[in-house]
């Protein structure tokens, strides 16, 4: 049972839902292809004002993405930790509601006053108001880039010395558009600089006042990025890879085997080649989740059984610009997956695929994550022994190739023959069965 909302909470909720519907159906529209945003209640925080109390909701989506600005270059943000629905109360007992979006700039800490761009929007996505912050406590009002007529100077007296346009941006790829992405835009504003702007603070600003994001007793904060998408090596290296397989024994008619191929997608349940804070094999700290696809290879005999997990990584980091490493074997035995096929093969198909294994630890065996990534080698070892699955390619910013996502809704729309089985329930894997 949730515990109940503070009273100023629960009297801005009950106003805005009786304007836009239930938390069930208020979803924000500015989700650009990434699927449906809800306000997390209990989370919400408050703000003292002179007309009572602001309360700021935590704005979350169902499809989270990464987003950049020319504020930043080079950092990535998660959309979720950058969104909030802001509830004000007015002198006439109401309240208005907007969705302010902070957008960072490359010198803002969590530890000093936000330096960034705050851009305010209604509920249904139109603009409101965009302002950018700036060190020392000034904060300036930006005009459209996409409207000359707002750029002119309000004081014909002032020289205008500089124009300075901000723009977000980001890239979203949906099961309604896998094969070629989903890019946008999106206009922050312009900064006029002229001569009268050269002075110290505004002082007195009431949207800064109201929702900027320090302040005594709470605050929005930790808008934590990553600097690139980022796939890192494996947790626990496969040092010897004939040592590791040496326990499977290839007697024909008296032993049984299975090979399952394990997906991990970066968003469960679509065809997203990347995404956001996943279990993947991204780097800590990133915002971006790649993914990732193993197997499991099992023999069932008299003796029992022997299972042995291999996945496939980069040896050292690498992303779409610097994309090859040396490749590497691992021990994926205590890796997630939400999604996997088993097929039952005979002791040759397996060993084929055994073969095949035991040459990807070799030097100038490369990592590619455009055309030899963990998702190619779990399909050509299968291919190794004559066995295809359907896959299709999927593209990312800088590269395209087989990939965790897509590969994990092709095993779920494929039709399963006598020999398969597929499974949607994580289980564990561990390696099984010694022999000396």
């Amino acid at each position: 049972m949730q515990p109940a909302l503070p009273e100023p909470v629960t009297a801005a909720r009950n106003d805005f839902e009786s304007k836009v519907g239930s938390n069930d159906t208020a979803h924000y529209k500015f989700g650009r292809g990434a699927g449906t945003a809800t306000p997390i209640w209990n989370e919400a925080i408050t703000k003292p004002l002179t007309t009572g109390a602001a309360v700021f909701v935590p704005v979350r989506y169902d499809h989270p993405y990464p987003i950049a600005t020319n504020l930043a270059r080079n950092i990535l943000f998660n959309i979720n930790q950058l969104q909030w629905l802001v509830i004000c109360p007015t002198l006439n007992h109401g309240y208005t509601a907007s969705v302010i979006t902070y957008y960072p700039d490359s010198s803002y800490s969590a530890l000093s006053a936000f330096t960034g761009i705050i851009r305010q929007e209604n509920w249904n996505g139109e603009f409101m108001a965009s302002y950018k912050f700036e060190k020392g406590g000034k904060v300036r009002k930006l005009v459209s880039s996409s409207n000359p007529a707002s750029r002119q100077s309000s004081a014909s007296n002032n020289l205008l010395l500089l124009q300075v346009c901000y723009r977000s941006f980001g890239y979203n790829y949906m099961a309604s558009d896998p094969e070629t992405g989903y890019y946008w835009e999106m206009d922050l504003g312009c900064d006029n600089l002229y001569v009268s702007d050269f002075s110290d603070g505004n002082g007195g600003n009431t949207f800064a006042d109201t929702y900027g994001p320090n302040w005594e007793g709470g605050g929005v904060g930790g808008f934590g990025g990553a600097s690139s998408f980022t796939v890192v090596n494996g947790d626990n290296p496969i040092a010897n890879v004939k040592d590791y397989i040496r326990c499977f024994d290839n007697i024909a008619g008296t032993k049984t085997y299975h090979v399952t191929i394990c997906v991990d997608q970066p968003n469960p349940g679509v065809r997203d080649t990347w995404g956001v804070a996943g279990t993947s094999s991204s780097a800590t700290g990133n915002p971006v989740s790649t993914g990732h696809t193993f197997l499991v290879l099992s023999e069932t005999g008299f003796n029992g059984t022997i299972t042995r997990n291999v996945g496939f990584y980069p040896k050292y980091l690498v992303s779409p610009t610097q994309p090859v490493s040396q490749g590497q074997l691992n021990n994926d035995a205590e890796h997630n997956y939400n999604i996997s096929l088993t097929l039952s093969v005979t002791n040759s198909e397996f060993f084929q695929m055994l073969d095949f294994v035991n040459d990807a630890n070799q030097p100038g065996y490369n990592y590619d994550l455009n055309s030899n990534n963990c998702t190619n080698f779990a399909i050509n070892t299968l291919g190794a022994a004559g066995i295809s699955i359907p896959a299709r390619q999927g593209t990312w910013p800088g590269g395209k190739g087989f990939n965790p996502g897509d590969f994990g809704e092709d095993i779920r729309a494929m039709t399963l023959g006598p020999n398969m089985t597929r499974n949607t329930t994580f289980n564990d894997h561990p390696n099984l069965g010694n022999c000396y």
